[in-house]
C-alpha cells in the first residue's frame, strides 16, 4: 500500500466519525477531501454530471424528440451482450410509454457481427421502413454503415455508444460521453447513456424507474464504479431489490433469495445474461424486462439458466484448451497472449479471455477460425490499454473496437502472426515487465483495526464494488489458526470463534499447510453478517503466502526419495553463479526451487536482479523469475524455460512427475544446506528401529495412503516428533524395506537391509 498522510487520515476519521482504516481505504480510493468522502458514501442523484453539458447530446435528444413528437417509426438498434440489451429494454420500453411505433433488432453475433452491418440495415429496412435508427451501445466506428444509411435507405440515424473514440467519426448526431472535453463523466456504459438521455427528454424522475436495468449493465459492462456509475449504481440495486420488474424478480429468484449486491451482479445475474448473447439471440430477452406473463417469464427464465449452464460448460472446456495450448509459451516475446483455434465457439471467446487475465495476469486475445476470416475477443488488466496496442494494427484489421480493458476484432487468417508482432512490440515498447507481476504486498494490515464490527459496517458503505472500486484487501500474518472443513467432505474450509469467522473456498487441499506452525500471509477480503440476531465479521480468504522459510517442514524434500536417481531431463549440475547468470533482464522464464533457509539466504545474499520469493507452492500462471520454498510435486511449471534445483532432490527422477515444458532447461546446485537440516531431524539407531516395529504393528491393521495419516497411529504409540518420523520413514523407503505401491505404504518383508546402507543416511550423518 502506499504511504498515507497523516494529517487527511486524522481529518477523516474526526470528521466522518469512522474508524482509521476505513479512512485509509477512503483515501486509496482517491478521495482528498472531506466534502469527496460524503459523495463517495452517500451517493446523491444531485451530483450527476449535468446531461445538457455532453457534446452531441442536445442533437441527439431533439432528433429522438421529433421522433416522439411526429409519431415517428423508431428502431432501436442494438448489441447481444448485457450492456446492449438492458440498453435496448430501457430504450424500447421509454419510447413505448410516449406511444412512439418503436421496434428492435439486436444482431444475432454469428450473423451479423457487432455493431451495424450493411446487410442488417437493409433488413430493417424492409421489415420496418423506419424513419429513425437509434443506435444503443454500438456504432461510434460505423462510418461507412452511417453513410450508407442516409445515401442509400433513406431515413435518420442518430449514434448513442460509450465505445473508445476512433479517429474518424460517423456524420450523425451522437451522443458519446468519450467526446466531452470539459470534466464531464465519461465512463458511462452504453444503458448509461440511454438512461441520461431519457432522463433529459423526460425528468430526473421519470427516468429513475429505469435505473434497476441501468444498474445491471453498468456492473455487468465493468465500467468505473465511481462518480455517475456509482450513483447509478447504487439507486438501481435499492431499486432491484424491491423486486418491482417481474422478469427480472422471477430470475433472480432462480438464484437466491438474498439481497442483490454489485457482487450477485457481476458474477450471477449478468452472467445469465450475458449466455444468451453469447451462444443465441438475444431479442427474446428484452421481455425479461417488459413483459408481465408468468408464462412466458418462467418459459423464459428456464431457458436462460439452461443456457447459462451449455455456457459454463463451454467455458470451463475452452478455458482447459488455452490453458493446454499456453505450454511453453514465450511470454518474453509476445506478453500479450494471443491464440487461435478451430472450434472454440466465439460467443465464449471474451470470458474465457478475461478469465485467463485473472489467472495468469497479462493481456488476452482469443481468436476463432471461420474460413479466411478470424474474429477475435480480448481482455486486459488494469496497467495496459489493449485497445491501444490493438489501434497499432488497425491498418490490417478488417474491423475493431472496445476500449481500454476489452475489444473485439476481425482479420484475415493469414494476418495473424503479424499482427501478433505489432501489438506485442508496441506493448514491450509502452509498458515494463512489472505491470504482469502481481503485487501480494497490495493490502491493509488487519492488525490496525481496533473495532472489527464498526469497521465491517462501515466498509459497507463503500459498496457497490467493482471497476474502479475494488473491494478492500486485508492482511495478516498468522501461525497457529487451526483450519477445519465447513462439514465432513466439504472442499471448504473454515475457522471461527464467536465473533469472526475466516472461509477458504475449494481450499480443502491447503489444510496441512495453514494449520502448520510456519508463519503465513493470509490476504481476505471482509464483509459484516449477521445470524440469528448475532452480529459477526467474516473474512473470505483470496490468498495465503507462506513468507517465513523457515527450515524443519521436510515433507516435499523428502518425498523426492520416492524414485529413480536419473531423469529424463537429463540435468546438469552448476555453480551458484552460473544459476544467477540465467536470470536475464526483461526475462522471466527461470524457476529456482529451494529445500532450505540458509539456500535460500545465500541465494539472496548474491542475487541483485529482480526476483520473486515464495514458498509452497505456485502463486503465478505465467513465469516470472521466482524462488519457490519447499514446492510440492503437484506444481505447475511448465511455462518455465528454465529449472534449477538449488537444493539437489534427493532422486532425480522427482524432475520428471513434474509438469514441465518438454524443452525445459534443467539444472541443479549440489548444496548441503538440505542434509544439514535433516540432519536436526535424524533419530537415534534405538528410535529407529522403534519407529520401524511399530510401523509394521500400524500396517498389519490398517491400510495408509498418506504420510500423515501413518504417523498419527504411530505417534499415539511412540510419542515422537513429526519430522523425526519423516525422516526415518524416508530412511526406510531408500533401503527399500518400506515401499509406496498401489498408493499405500507397505512393509517389504523379502527385504533385510541394515541403516547403514542408505544413502540418504550416510548423506545426512556426513552433512
Amino acid at each position: 500500500m502506499p504511504e498515507f498522510d497523516e494529517s487527511l487520515i486524522e481529518k477523516f476519521m474526526n470528521e466522518l466519525n469512522i474508524e482509521r482504516i476505513t479512512a485509509k481505504c477512503l483515501i486509496n480510493s482517491g478521495l482528498k477531501t472531506v466534502e469527496e468522502c460524503k459523495d463517495f458514501l452517500h451517493p446523491s442523484l444531485d451530483s450527476l454530471t449535468n446531461v445538457n453539458d455532453y457534446p452531441g447530446y442536445l442533437a441527439v435528444k431533439d432528433r429522438v424528440q421529433q421522433a416522439i413528437d411526429n409519431k415517428e417509426k423508431v428502431v432501436i438498434y442494438g448489441d447481444y451482450d448485457c450492456d446492449g440489451v438492458c440498453s435496448t429494454a430501457m430504450l424500447y420500453e421509454f419510447l413505448t410509454s410516449k406511444g412512439v411505433d418503436v421496434d428492435y433488432f439486436i444482431p444475432d453475433r454469428r450473423q451479423d457481427g457487432y455493431g451495424l452491418n450493411i446487410e442488417a440495415l437493409e433488413e430493417i429496412t424492409e421489415e420496418f421502413n423506419p424513419d429513425l435508427i437509434i443506435t444503443v451501445d454500438c456504432g461510434i466506428s460505423s462510418v461507412e454503415e452511417v453513410n450508407y444509411v442516409y445515401e442509400a435507405l433513406g431515413f435518420d440515424i442518430v449514434v448513442t455508444d460509450h465505445h473508445s473514440i476512433p479517429e474518424t467519426l460517423p456524420d450523425c448526431p451522437i451522443f458519446n460521453p468519450h467526446l466531452s472535453k470539459d470534466g464531464q463523466f465519461e465512463n458511462l456504459c452504453g444503458a448509461g447513456v440511454v438512461l441520461r438521455l431519457i432522463e433529459g427528454l423526460t425528468s430526473l424522475e421519470e427516468s429513475l424507474k429505469y435505473y434497476d436495468i441501468a444498474a445491471i449493465a453498468t456492473v455487468a459492462d465493468v465500467v468505473p464504479l465511481v462518480g455517475d456509475n456509482r450513483v447509478i449504481v447504487k439507486k438501481g440495486l435499492e431499486y432491484i431489490n424491491k423486486r418491482s420488474r417481474k422478469g427480472l424478480d422471477l430470475l433472480i429468484k432462480s438464484f437466491t433469495n438474498e439481497k442483490i449486491t454489485s457482487t450477485e451482479i457481476a458474477f450471477k445475474l449478468a452472467p445469465r445474461i450475458n449466455a444468451v448473447g453469447r451462444l443465441e439471440n438475444t431479442n427474446k430477452l428484452i421481455d425479461l424486462f417488459v413483459d408481465k406473463d408468468d408464462f412466458v417469464l418462467s418459459t423464459l427464465i428456464e431457458e436462460i439458466n439452461e443456457v447459462n449452464i451449455k455456457r459454463q460448460m463451454m467455458t470451463k472446456k475452452l478455458a482447459e484448451d488455452v490453458k493446454d495450448s499456453l505450454s511453453g509459451y514465450d511470454f518474453d516475446k509476445y506478453p500479450i497472449i494471443v491464440l487461435s483455434g478451430k472450434d472454440w465457439d466465439e460467443g465464449v471467446l471474451g470470458i474465457v479471455a478475461a478469465s485467463v487475465v485473472q489467472e495468469y495476469n497479462h493481456p488476452v486475445i482469443l481468436f476463432t477460425q471461420n474460413g479466411d476470416k478470424i474474429k477475435g475477443s480480448g481482455r486486459s488488466l488494469p496497467g495496459v490499454n489493449i485497445f491501444e496496442c490493438v489501434s497499432q494494427a488497425k491498418d490490417i484489421l478488417e474491423r475493431f473496437g472496445g476500449h481500454p480493458q476489452a475489444c473485439g476484432l476481425t482479420l484475415n487468417k493469414s494476418d495473424l502472426e503479424e499482427f501478433k508482432d505489432i501489438i506485442n512490440s508496441y506493448c514491450k515498447k509502452t509498458y515494463p515487465n512489472e505491470v504482469f507481476l502481481k503485487d501480494i504486498n497490495e493490502y491493509f494490515d488487519f492488525h490496525e483495526i481496533s473495532n472489527l464490527l464498526k469497521v465491517v459496517k462501515e466498509l459497507e458503505l463503500l459498496q457497490p464494488y467493482g471497476e474502479g472500486n475494488k473491494k478492500p484487501v486485508f492482511g495478516s500474518e498468522i501461525q497457529n489458526l487451526k483450519f477445519t472443513r465447513m462439514k465432513p467432505g466439504s472442499p471448504h474450509i473454515i475457522f471461527k470463534n464467536r465473533t469472526f469467522q475466516m472461509i477458504g473456498f475449494n481450499m480443502a487441499d491447503k489444510l496441512p499447510l495453514l494449520n502448520n506452525s510456519l508463519n503465513k500471509l493470509i490476504t481476505f477480503n471482509l464483509a459484516y453478517n449477521i445470524y440469528n440476531n448475532m452480529e459477526s465479521a467474516q473474512a473470505i480468504i483470496k490468498h495465503v503466502h507462506f513468507i517465513d522459510f523457515v527450515d524443519g517442514y521436510l515433507d516435499n524434500f523428502l518425498s523426492t526419495i520416492k524414485y529413480e536417481d536419473k531423469s529424463i531431463f537429463k540435468p546438469k549440475q552448476i555453480a551458484l553463479d552460473e544459476a544467477l547468470s540465467l536470470i536475464k533482464d526483461n526475462d522471466y522464464s527461470t524457476a529456482f526451487i529451494a529445500y532450505s533457509n540458509k539456500t535460500i539466504q545465500e541465494f539472496k545474499k548474491k542475487c541483485n536482479k529482480e526476483i520473486i520469493y515464495n514458498a509452497f507452492y505456485m502463486d503465478f500462471a505465467a513465469p516470472n523469475n521466482a524462488v519457490y520454498f519447499n514446492l510440492n510435486e503437484e506444481a505447475n511449471l511448465d511455462k518455465y524455460k528454465n529449472l534449477v534445483f538449488l537444493d539437489r532432490p534427493l532422486s532425480l527422477g522427482f524432475i520428471d512427475i513434474l509438469k514441465l515444458n518438454k524443452d525445459c532447461n534443467v539444472y541443479y546446485v549440489n548444496s548441503e544446506n538440505a542434509y544439514k537440516v535433516l540432519k536436526e531431524y535424524l533419530p537415534d539407531y534405538k528410535t529407529l528401529g522403534q519407529i520401524f516395529m511399530e510401523m509394521g504393528k500400524s500396517m498389519q491393521y490398517g491400510a495408509f495412503a498418506d504420510v500423515y495419516s501413518l504417523y498419527v497411529d504411530i505417534e499415539k504409540k511412540l510419542n515422537v516428533n513429526y519430522n523425526y518420523f519423516v525422516v526415518a520413514l524416508s530412511i526406510f523407503m531408500d533401503l527399500g524395506i518400506v515401499v509406496y505401491k498401489d498408493n499405500l505404504f507397505k512393509i517389504d518383508k523379502s527385504k533385510k537391509n541394515p541403516i547403514q546402507n542408505s544413502n540418504l543416511y550416510k548423506n545426512i550423518v556426513g552433512a
